[in-house]
């Protein structure tokens, strides 16, 4: 039976670039801290760190990071998001692949605070050594948090060397939420999604 469900999860996968289509809800930040920061060329302040999401679908919990300065959200948002792969994304693959990487060992305020500038410096074209693009930090923030932007710096490098895959929550539509980014799920939470994907194909073979 096991072997029999990891068989239909590589087929669910290879089938598509869409894992599941599922409704989340937004219950408020975690790690992190207010950054100072300019993003197309308008400066603005706001946290930067892990936020807490509950998978309605499944009732599970559910931690990301923002990759999406064009939308914002507040507390008991709800809405639905397509749960896509990043790698292979020219949009999202770095993204994906510094949260991938660092996302286990951002357990501090601080560590949780460079890894989402990490994110939003590779989605959306900063250079952090610099502190130059369309996305960079406000100058005086820039200078009093050095130990931060060192952190973020690394971060980028460890995506860059060891290309992984991420997770992206992507609003559909897409004006209906904030996309959000996480790490590949665990096998266990794997094979249950793909598990999930077999009875919805069942399910709609049986009514068709």
């Amino acid at each position: 039976m096991t072997t029999r469900a990891f068989t239909i999860l590589g087929l669910a996968l290879c089938a598509s670039t869409t894992f599941a289509s599922i409704t989340i809800r937004f219950d408020g930040t975690d790690l992190g801290s207010n950054i100072d920061y300019v993003y197309n060329g308008n400066a603005a302040s706001g946290f930067a760190g892990r936020l807490n999401f509950t998978n309605l679908t499944d009732n599970v919990s559910l931690s990301t990071y923002c990759t999406d300065l064009d939308h914002h959200i507040s507390g008991g948002s709800t809405y639905e998001v397509d749960v896509l792969p990043t790698q292979g994304d020219a949009t999202y693959d770095l993204a994906g692949s510094i949260v991938s990487n660092n996302y286990a060992a951002a357990n501090t305020n601080e560590s949780a605070t460079a890894l989402e500038i990490a994110i939003w410096s590779a989605r959306y074209g900063g250079d952090l050594a610099t502190n130059t693009g369309a996305f960079h930090l406000d100058s005086a923030w820039y200078s009093n948090n050095a130990s931060i932007v060192n952190e973020a710096i690394a971060m980028t490098n460890l995506g860059v060397s060891n290309a992984s895959d991420g997770i992206l929550y992507l609003p559909n539509p897409i004006d209906g939420g904030q996309a959000q980014l996480g790490p590949v799920p665990e096998p266990a939470s794997m094979l249950a999604l793909g598990v999930g994907l077999a009875g919805i194909a069942r399910r709609r073979k049986k009514n068709s």
